[in-house]
């Protein structure tokens, strides 16, 4: 049986596979041009969504990248800085602090105590001048806040961190029945009084052997009451009205309830700013939050907020001296410029507090160095995570172009077999159209 094929659906048939092989070329054409298997989501909706989860994945370690590199370079800084106060301290330098105090102190003849003593001072100022340099805009030892300068100056020469003394201390008070025992400003015992009794000093004596040195004599000052009459305590210092002691006050200092308040206040402070102030920094260690307080997770990011005071100390050691280095070398430097000018000498009891300081300056020298080499294993982690985000960023973004981008070699070869089947359906109906053409005439 034979099939007679028409004019018309010869022609249909040629048009549809004309279309198919001219929609063919442009599609390869596109192909090669764009470098991309698909250009539209709804091309292949699986691959660009799996396309997007690696695009995304990619720009955030690029994110983390881009922090990761300028907290490398903070802290690259800071151990560069830590490093010229390390050496500036060193014991091991003929020309540091630690020469400078041990020439002080064996200089036989005492010569050049005021000069050495200017040369310490100075060394303080420039510890703080090199602690207080910036990464950028910001400070680079002032913790969270690197806009405001860390270490300054008071007044009076105190040595502040971010407006507090690095000295701050809460003094130890004379406590009666549980409570701070007041006085008034006329340093009589008052439960109204705006004053605390330092307990540095303070002993208690018997009311016999008052009366008895009263007689010799030789009375201590004793606590009284604002009628003027001795104030009975007991044994322990506590007020009493049955006890028969009375508190000496001959060794006693007092501080006012608002400059003890401001005591606790700056050093809570200085505790939470070493030990609770943080600045959290996405460095690709698994950024997460608390599922019950909503509060970051600390293990998975990175505290780059470097507090100055960590590294130099703050606060005072069971003896009332200072803990901060540069207040040290600052107090050392000032007792040699107390010596005498001609012979040297040091003035009443600082030849003692130096030695002392001296010591304690040794130690805390030691401890500055050991925070120095702690600071560099933490800028090796960075430079390690750093190399990492890196080599994460290449796989994701070979990931993600191998499944994005085409062959070029194959999108050429399918451009030319295209182009070869587009020309292949020209020629046929070069034949078509000849042939519809005689049976046109002939008809």
């Amino acid at each position: 049986m034979m099939i007679r094929s028409t004019t018309n659906g010869v022609l249909k048939s040629y048009r549809y596979n004309l279309q198919r092989s001219s929609y063919t070329l442009n599609k390869a054409m596109n192909t090669v041009l764009t470098g991309r298997n698909f250009d539209t989501y709804a091309a292949d909706p699986a691959t660009a969504a799996r396309c997007f989860q690696m695009r995304r994945s990619f720009q955030r370690v690029n994110s983390q990248y881009s922090v990761s590199e300028s907290v490398t370079r903070k802290y690259e800084q800071a151990w560069s800085a830590l490093g010229s106060v390390v050496d500036d301290v060193n014991n091991q330098k003929t020309s540091s602090a630690y020469q400078d105090i041990l020439h002080s102190i064996n200089d036989p003849t005492a010569s050049g105590r005021n000069s050495l003593g200017q040369s310490l001072t100075e060394l303080a100022k420039g510890i703080v001048q090199t602690m207080n340099g910036r990464h950028g805009d910001n400070f680079i030892f002032a913790g969270a806040d690197g806009l405001k300068v860390p270490f300054t100056w008071g007044e009076d020469g105190t040595l502040c961190y971010r407006g507090i003394p690095v000295d701050a201390a809460v003094p130890d008070i004379a406590m009666s029945n549980g409570a701070p025992l007041t006085l008034n400003d006329q340093g009589q015992y008052d439960p109204a009084g705006t004053n605390y009794l330092l307990s540095g000093g303070v002993k208690t004596i018997s009311v016999d052997d008052y009366e008895a040195a009263v007689k010799a004599g030789n009375a201590p000052t004793v606590l009284r009451d604002t009628t003027g009459a001795g104030q009975l305590v007991d044994a322990d210092g506590n007020i009493s009205t049955t006890e028969r002691y009375y508190l000496v006050l001959d060794n006693s200092k007092t501080i006012s309830k608002a400059d003890y308040e401001q005591a606790e206040k700056d050093l809570a402070s200085l505790d939470y700013l070493s030990k609770s102030e943080v600045k959290y920094a996405d460095l690709g260690l698994g950024l997460q939050e608390d599922g019950k307080t909503g509060e970051v997770i600390g293990s998975s990011v990175f505290n780059v907020a470097l507090q100055g005071i960590n590294f130099l100390g703050y606060g005072v050691d069971a003896d009332g001296d200072p803990k901060n280095i540069v207040s040290i070398i600052s107090r050392m430097g000032q007792i040699l410029l107390n010596c005498d000018a001609t012979t040297g000498a040091f003035a009443e009891g600082e030849r003692d507090e130096f030695q002392r300081l001296a010591d304690k300056f040794e130690a805390s020298a030691a401890l500055l160095q050991d925070k120095h080499i702690e600071l560099d294993t933490q800028a090796d982690f960075l430079k390690s995570n750093q190399t990492q985000l890196e080599n994460m960023a290449h796989t994701l973004e070979q990931q993600f172009l191998g499944i994005e981008d085409v062959d070029p070699a194959e999108a050429i070869s399918q451009l030319s077999w295209a182009k070869y089947c587009y020309n292949t359906a020209l020629k046929v109906g070069n034949s078509i159209l000849s042939q519809s053409l005689m049976d046109y005439i002939n008809a």
